[in-house]
Parts: C-alpha cells; sequence; structure tokens
C-alpha cells in the first residue's frame, strides 16, 4: 500500500514539474517573441531637438555679438538637422532624413548648408529661422546695386546688431526631380561697420 502510494506520488511530482518547465517555455517564448516585435518596430534613430537648426543659429548669433571667436571645434557637423519638433527638415531623393553640414568658415562667420536636395520647404525655413531670432521685415538689408539678379537663386539678408544673417536659396534639378540648395550664412560685421548691402553670394 505505501508502495503503490509513493508510485502515485512521483507520477505526481513529475506531472508537476512538466508542467512548470513547460509554462517556463512558453513565458520566454512570449518574452522573446515580445522584444523582437520592440526591436522591429523601434526606430534606427531618434532625432531630438539638440540638433534644432534654428537654436544653432541662435548659438551663432549670441557667440558673434558677445565677441567670441568661432571654433570649427565646437560648431563644425555633419548631420541631421531637425526643426522645433526634432523632425528633420528633409527627406532626401533616396527617401532618408536630409544631411545637414555646419562648417566655421572663419573665426567670425560659419556657413549651414544642406547636401541634397529633397522635399525642404526653404520659405518656411527661411521664416522659422527669422521668428527664433526676432527679426523682421525691418531687418532686411537691401541688396547692392551691384549684385546681378539670378532667376535661380533668391537672397536675403538680415541685421541682427553686431553681424547679419544671409540666406541663399538655389533651385536645383536632380534626377528630374525639383529641389533647393541652402546656403545659410552667419557672420560678424567688420569693426565700425553700420548696415551692409549683400556684396557677394558665399
Amino acid at each position: 500500500m505505501i508502495r503503490h502510494y509513493f508510485h502515485i506520488s512521483a507520477l505526481t511530482v513529475a506531472i508537476l514539474m512538466l508542467a512548470h518547465v513547460l509554462g517556463c517555455s512558453r513565458s520566454n517564448r512570449k518574452a522573446a517573441i515580445a522584444d523582437s516585435d520592440t526591436v522591429a518596430t523601434a526606430p534606427a534613430e531618434y532625432y531630438h531637438a539638440d540638433n534644432d537648426i534654428a537654436m544653432t543659429v541662435r548659438s551663432l548669433v549670441d557667440a558673434l555679438s558677445i565677441g567670441e571667436r568661432l571654433d570649427s571645434v565646437n560648431y563644425d557637423f555633419k548631420g541631421v538637422l531637425t526643426d522645433g519638433q526634432g523632425r528633420p527638415l528633409y527627406t532626401d531623393i533616396t527617401g532618408t532624413p536630409g544631411i545637414w553640414e555646419v562648417d566655421v568658415t572663419s573665426p567670425t562667420s560659419a556657413v549651414i548648408r544642406n547636401t541634397n536636395i529633397g522635399d525642404l520647404l526653404p520659405w518656411d525655413l527661411e521664416h522659422y529661422l527669422v521668428q527664433t531670432l526676432n527679426l523682421d521685415e525691418s531687418d532686411m538689408i537691401p541688396p547692392s546695386p551691384q549684385v546681378h539678379a539670378d532667376a535661380d537663386i533668391h537672397r536675403v539678408e538680415y541685421d541682427f546688431g553686431s553681424g547679419y544673417l544671409r540666406i541663399e536659396t538655389r533651385k536645383v534639378i536632380a534626377d528630374g526631380m525639383e529641389g533647393a540648395l541652402m546656403n545659410i550664412t552667419t557672420a560678424k560685421k567688420p569693426d565700425g561697420a553700420e548696415n551692409r548691402a549683400i556684396s557677394r553670394p558665399v
């Protein structure tokens, strides 16, 4: 009788252990699938407002306004710049977030340019930059009469006190697609200079 009871108990224990192993295996498998789904649906890269182009321009303007010399170590950059919501400013013709370059050209000037065409909206970007710097039409510098107008280039310049912001937009057609290449220059005025006219493209 005791032997029969022992056999039943051993069988019960074996069944319980098997059920536990199967349960753990199923839980682990579900967890692995969940992790896989998370990895598959996560964005490849997250762009945030630290790369905001307006904040980059603001930083350059502030540095020039207090007489700081621009250093390529601190400012040079190549990558994705964003709007104020952390969204890439444009998508290039391959469907990937468009690349920008920030290039310190001298201790008192820097240029920001997009490297490819895409769905960039240059007029919206110009408005965003000017609004961020609290500039308006009264701050615009009239173009020099010596500069010949180019139908493919829109050029505008704003005086921000100690320097100027020049925005140039060139129409470009590549692979049957029309887009815009922008040069956004932030520069300090020469010592003692007043408002200056646009003298030459960058």
